[in-house]
């Protein structure tokens, strides 16, 4: 039975809707559409009906045709230019278009026509021939008759056919907005256009094609996607991401015949036991996957999203009632925040038979079906690889195709994984202008709040829209929760297709007046870092002046630099400026730079990752594990020991503060070498002389004993080690600790270059202390590796556990903790290391718990101050909590006592400075540096415009400067005069 093509009696007035009159207010506005749908209801949903009852499987090419025609008929009388797209081989995409007049922004809307396939006898009707009841059919719901609907239909009868929640719903409920709007004077403010989809339930396996051929058509400030359920509240919810998904059918096998459990059991090897144990090795019963870095690539939610997951309403126990279960995973975690997480899910299970069907026998194979829910910055092959590596690491063989007799007679287990293809998650920042708008403008016209969950559980492609068109997406569903989504006797509930068509009408009326400035993108990110760099310091009365990174680098004789941004948890950009060589190739995001003393954070993450193996104590005496060589005995050790905590945080009295290298052509000499200060090593012997954990001095002496260390304790070569250890389970796979760099990675190296702009004679150093100074990496790698720690830090890493990651970043003496600088608390806790090796010089920073950091590598020795300034734009640029210009103030002092303060002081053996007067200027001179000002604060007190540190005298009585102490972010140095 038919209802006619009614579509058209909706539709009020002239074809088109011309431009909006001035904003009104969205609570009247929306009392307005409320009236206009109650006047309309049984036209809105017999329209509604005539398009349930078009069959609309992907696969069926004559009816989804018909679907995709009628659509664009309904298009059409509302006014919209309306087509269909090439299917690039599937089902063509419905177009819709509406310009309005004067409108800065464009909304698309997206929904898809398409059903699932149906059992038609798990139906109580036929599934498309739409049947209103007046209750859910498990609760006894009557028919209702779509001829004589009352005037005013409740809200609590459901429309029951196939696709009425999924997807068709959103098509309906736009049109009816648009109607309403009509009705009430009032039309969008938006451009509006309209995307359907004709194979969302087919998998999309042409929508990047359909994507790639229609990006102008397609491109719009912002998606959304209206597919999928409110929340279970039935408050109406807006989702900023998608889980991603995979799956995977996996077969294990037994004798070739099925065997006589009798004759044969406890000898021939059950298929069903050897699945069971395979599955309870993939996952925990709490839904902890134990797959060896399955978390390692997990972005951890921001705070906002954390924020918004803890606000979601509390539905849980009603749901526990519902479905009759007494507990839930993970200790009755709320259901928000296991969404928040990747899942491994067992769809199924097959062997042998039970019941009735039952044999007393040994069943030749065993089948499990499983899809795995994936977040933000897990892929799929990924977690495929990881899933492969772990089964081969349990002593199965990994097949794809059907293993022959030959294969199962010499291989004793044999897995075949038969892989489905799947997609990555996405996820919107919920502080972008554009999600705060939907947001505000939805409370603002319902009069409600709305539920904003970060992430919705299922998966949907989000990230295939992000991906192709650059926009932003956001997802806008009007589904009840209980519609039998994909199931039998799929419904929708009517008042959430009134509240849809509010919604609707509210968003296309006031979205653009809340909607702020757009984003940034990252192009003009990049573009306002590049010519944003700041000083440390600005002298107050004086205007903020920003610089570009050329005219720097130019200043610093940095011919090349390689940046990359940590945002939110995740690489947001990664760049090459300038060459990796003068007048040489550009800079690339693949360039390899020395890190230099960031070999050590890196190398202190090794070493805790055998803390927690049980390996290493780190509050044991280092002899203990040494074997090559050990660290001799004085009167210092025997009052307390070296410990590998006094390593990783410079505590243990060692002395060597850093290391020259060793220029092309000189001999290198063994870690052994260096050690005891013998030829041909350049440095003196590592020894004690401070009592341990005194006080902290740094030492690069100390994590060359480091590195003996694990290379004893391990009976590997520490560059394989780390490589094992580090460098591949944080997917840095630029990063090597070989010294020297191998031949044929010599054309991927940036050339080092002095503080003057003359290339290091030779090329780069090799460095021996390779723990200490010896890691080559890129910008990304580094971003990855503190990326690798943040995750640890939200306890969301198998490489690291949450506690022993605090334990990193917990200051032991004068703001270092083990392996890093620790800078702030709370929000602004920070941690953060820099790096010199000849003509090399880094830094990176990276915040505990906002998922935000960076990482600035160059091939200059006066890289430092120039990576500096890099940064302060980049946390300018970002808004960041701190490392903002400071202001100073100079005050007037009689520069005769400048010549009391002139000569050199020395911080540690071999890190010496140098200050002289000239004039009436106080000029501060180190190594690799160029000569800069200092400017006084007071008698005692001075600044240096360039670096974000103060230097403090201390004066004799005679009023002779002794020593300095220097202040600086987080961290403090005493200097004492020694000529």
């Amino acid at each position: 039975m038919r209802w006619g093509r009614i579509g058209a009696t909706l539709v009020l007035g002239a074809s088109t809707l011309g431009a909006a009159p001035p904003a009104a207010d969205p609570a009247h506005l929306t009392g307005r559409v409320r009236a206009w749908r109650r006047a309309h209801e049984p036209a809105i949903l017999r329209e509604f009906a005539d398009l349930l009852s078009l069959p609309n499987l992907a696969s069926d090419a004559a009816n989804i045709g018909r679907n995709a025609d009628r659509i664009v008929t309904m298009l059409r009388q509302r006014g919209l230019s309306a087509r269909l797209l090439d299917g690039r081989g599937g089902p063509p995409p419905v177009y819709g278009e509406l310009v309005a007049p004067g409108a800065r922004r464009t909304v698309l809307i997206y929904a898809h026509y398409d059903g699932q396939p149906v059992d038609a006898n798990a139906w109580a009707s036929p599934p498309w021939m739409p049947v209103l009841r007046d209750g859910p059919v498990e609760e006894g719901g009557r028919e209702v008759s779509l001829e004589s609907l009352p005037s005013a239909v409740p809200g609590e009868w459901r429309l029951y056919a196939r696709s009425t929640g999924d997807d068709k719903a959103p098509i309906i409920g736009v049109l009816a907005a648009l109607d309403a709007l009509k009705a009430a004077g009032r039309a969008p403010t938006v451009n509006l256009k309209l995307f359907f989809e004709g194979e969302e339930e087919a998998g999309s396996p042409h929508m990047a094609e359909v994507l790639d051929a229609n990006r102008e058509t397609l491109r719009a400030d912002l998606w959304l996607l209206c597919d999928g359920p409110v929340h279970q509240s039935r408050r109406m919810q807006v989702f900023f991401g998608a889980r991603g998904e995979t799956d995977v059918e996996l077969t294990v096998y037994g004798p070739r015949r099925a065997l006589h459990s009798g004759h044969y059991g406890n000898w021939a090897p059950n298929p069903a036991v050897l699945l069971a144990h395979l599955v309870a090795g993939l996952r925990d019963e709490d839904g902890r996957v134990l797959v060896p870095g399955f978390y390692d690539d997990v972005r951890p939610p921001t705070e906002a999203e954390r924020q918004a997951a803890s606000a979601v309403p509390d539905v849980e126990g009603a749901l526990r009632h519902d479905l009759a279960l007494a507990a839930t995973e993970a200790g009755g975690a709320r259901l928000p925040e296991r969404i928040l997480l990747p899942a491994l899910n067992v769809r199924g299970l097959a062997s042998g038979h039970v019941g009735a069907s039952a044999t007393n026998s040994i069943p030749t194979e065993a089948q499990a079906s499983i899809d795995i829910r994936l977040v933000p910055d897990q892929t799929p092959e990924n977690v495929r690889s990881r899933i492969e590596a772990h089964l081969r690491a349990r002593g199965y063989t990994v097949v794809h195709e059907v293993p022959d007799l030959e294969a199962r007679r010499t291989q004793p287990r044999i897995v075949r994984l038969v892989w489905g293809g799947g997609y990555p998650a996405a996820r919107t920042s919920m502080d972008l202008p554009a999600s705060r708008a939907v947001v505000k403008v939805l409370e603002d016209a319902l009069g409600a709040p709305v539920v904003r969950m970060p992430t919705l559980g299922g998966s949907v492609p989000m990230y295939l829209f992000q991906q192709k068109t650059g926009s932003t997406v956001i997802g806008l569903p009007i589904a009840n929760h209980d519609d039998n989504q994909h199931a039998a006797n799929e419904n929708l509930r009517l008042q959430n297709l009134w509240d849809g068509i509010e919604a609707y009408a509210a968003i296309l009326s006031g979205l653009d007046a809340a909607w702020e400035e757009r984003p940034p993108s990252v192009a003009e990110r990049v573009e306002r870092v590049q010519n944003g760099l700041l000083l440390p310091v600005v002298i107050q009365g004086q205007p903020l002046r920003a610089m570009k990174l050329a005219d720097r680098m130019t200043h610093y004789h940095v011919p090349g630099v390689s940046i990359a941004v940590i945002h939110e948890g995740a690489i947001e950009w990664t760049r090459g400026f300038g060459s990796m060589s003068v007048n040489g190739s550009p800079v690339t995001p693949d360039t390899l730079f020395q890190a230099g003393s960031i070999s050590k954070p890196v190398a202190a993450m090794a070493a805790l990752r055998l803390v927690q193996e049980g390996k290493l104590d780190l509050d044991a005496d280092v002899n203990l594990y040494l074997k090559a060589w050990t660290l001799p005995s004085n009167e210092l050790t025997e009052k307390k020991k070296v410990t590998i905590r006094g390593l990783l945080s410079h505590t243990a009295g060692l002395t060597i503060h850093g290391f020259p290298g060793y220029a092309a052509g000189q001999p290198v000499p063994a870690v052994v070498q260096v050690l005891d200060g013998k030829e041909p090593a350049n440095t003196k012997p590592v020894r004690v002389d401070i009592l341990p954990g005194s006080q902290y001095r740094y030492s690069g002496g100390g994590y060359t004993v480091l590195q003996q260390l694990l290379a004893d304790v391990t009976g590997k070569p520490f560059p394989r080690f780390m490589e094992e250890k580090i460098l591949q389970p944080l997917q840095m796979a630029h990063s090597t600790y070989e010294q020297p760099l191998p031949a044929n990675r010599a054309n991927q190296a940036a050339t080092p270059y002095g503080s003057k702009g003359e290339p290091v004679p030779g090329g780069p150093h090799t460095y021996p202390e390779m723990a200490a100074a010896g890691l080559w990496s890129t910008s990304a790698d580094l971003a990855r590796f503190a990326i690798g720690l943040q995750n640890a830090l939200g306890g969301k890493s198998s490489l690291l556990s949450e506690s022993t990651a605090r334990e990193m970043v917990t200051p032991v003496l004068d703001g270092y903790g083990l392996g890093l600088g620790v800078q702030g608390s709370g929000p602004t806790l920070r941690f953060s290391h820099g790096g010199s090796d000849e003509g090399f010089e880094s830094f990176f920073l990276a915040y505990a718990g906002t998922g935000n950091g960076a990482v600035v590598m160059t091939n200059g020795q006066q890289g430092s101050p120039l990576a500096m300034e890099i940064v302060r734009a980049i946390a300018r640029e970002y808004g960041w909590p701190d490392l903002q210009p400071r202001e100073r103030t100079i005050a007037t002092i009689d520069p005769a006592i400048y010549d009391t303060y002139a000569g050199t002081y020395e911080i540690a053996p071999g890190n010496t400075f140098e200050l002289s007067r000239a004039g009436e200027k106080l000029l501060v001179n180190s190594p690799g540096a160029e000569t800069s000002e200092l400017y006084p604060e007071s008698r005692v007190r001075f600044f240096v415009l360039g670096l974000d540190v103060q230097l403090e005298f201390s004066l004799d009585e005679a009023g002779a400067a002794t020593g300095v102490k220097l202040h600086g972010d987080g961290w403090e140095a005493t200097a004492r005069k020694i000529k």
